[in-house]
This record gives structure tokens, C-alpha cells and sequence, in this order.
């Protein structure tokens, strides 16, 4: 199949929001903010729940050929909460899904005592250290592109927080399309 134009999604409305809501977060926290000037997820929100994780997914759906592989580049940081013991750990996880096919994951990361099977998200200054990903489409037809936010409960305490995670927008390479 011939080449396609290669999908942008630097417009916050092309992404789609499920998850939490914005009553499960401290008052004026959040869940997600977008930085039009970088074209970045700005994932600055604290859980308000002490034993609940919040979850928060951006998500965007194009059209896929089979078989073929999609490199993009994008970026990625993390920030302290507040201090490194009055904070919890957020978590991103990037994936492509389509109906019919098992789900790729194709990032998974933890700002702190990351799981297993999650990287370390470093705790950084701007901007958003540069990375490429990539996946291969099971199927021709939709795919749905989601970074998912997790918002590990907050321990007790009036100055606790939540740490922080910028991420970039995906730009696929030219010639993956």
C-alpha cells in the first residue's frame, strides 16, 4: 500500500480524555494540562485520595497499514511533587490498540520505585529529554494511540503531592507512513 501523510496531533482537541475526573484531584491541579507553545502533556495533578490511584488517558485513533512500523519521537521528564519523601509516584504508559489484536505497549514508566516492567522517569529541568518509540500495526484499519497517566495514592499529611510528568506529543518520522 502506497505511503500516507504521516498523522500530527499538536492540537489538544485531537486527543480524547477518559479516566478520573477532575473532582478525584486536589482543588485546581488538574488532571491534564497542554503546553501549545512544546506541544506537551503537562501531568501536574495530585490524587486527592490516600489509597486510590487515579488514572487519567489521552488517546487519538488514525488509520494503519499492516505489518508496517511507526517510529515517532517525542519527549519525556519528571519533576518532584514537593520533596523527594513528601511525594508519590505518577506513572505513564503509551500504547497502540487495535479491535482484533492484542494491545502493544510501547512505553511504560514510573517516576519513582518504578514496578516491574516499568522504567524509571527521571526527575529532570526542561525540556522533556528527547526518545523514540515505535510499533508495528497488527491490522490495516484504526489504531488508538493512548498515553495513560497513573496517580499513585498520596500518603497523609498536608504537604504531600504527587510528582510530576511532561511529556511530548508524538512526531512519526516521514517515512514510517
Amino acid at each position: 500500500m502506497a505511503s500516507q501523510p504521516c498523522p500530527v496531533f499538536t492540537e489538544f482537541n485531537q486527543w480524547t480524555r477518559s479516566g478520573a475526573t477532575d473532582g478525584q484531584f486536589v482543588q485546581n491541579t488538574g488532571p491534564i494540562q497542554y503546553d501549545t507553545t512544546t506541544d506537551t502533556f503537562l501531568s501536574v495533578a495530585d490524587n486527592l485520595s490516600t489509597s486510590t490511584t487515579a488514572t487519567v488517558t489521552l488517546s487519538t485513533t488514525f488509520n494503519v497499514v499492516a505489518g508496517r512500523t511507526y517510529t515517532f519521537s517525542w519527549g519525556l521528564r519528571g519533576s518532584l511533587g514537593i520533596a523527594a519523601n513528601g511525594s508519590s509516584k505518577q506513572g505513564l504508559m503509551i500504547t497502540a490498540a487495535q479491535a482484533g489484536a492484542p494491545t502493544q505497549t510501547v512505553y511504560a514508566g514510573q517516576t519513582r520505585n518504578p514496578d516491574p516492567g516499568f522504567e524509571q522517569i527521571l526527575i529532570a529541568g526542561p525540556p522533556p529529554a528527547p526518545r523514540t518509540s515505535s510499533f508495528t500495526a497488527t491490522l490495516s484499519g484504526p489504531l488508538t494511540l493512548s498515553y495513560t497517566f497513573t496517580f499513585a495514592p498520596r500518603p497523609v499529611g498536608a504537604e504531600t503531592a504527587n510528582d510530576d510528568i511532561y511529556a511530548k506529543v508524538p512526531l512519526f518520522a516521514t517515512n514510517t507512513c
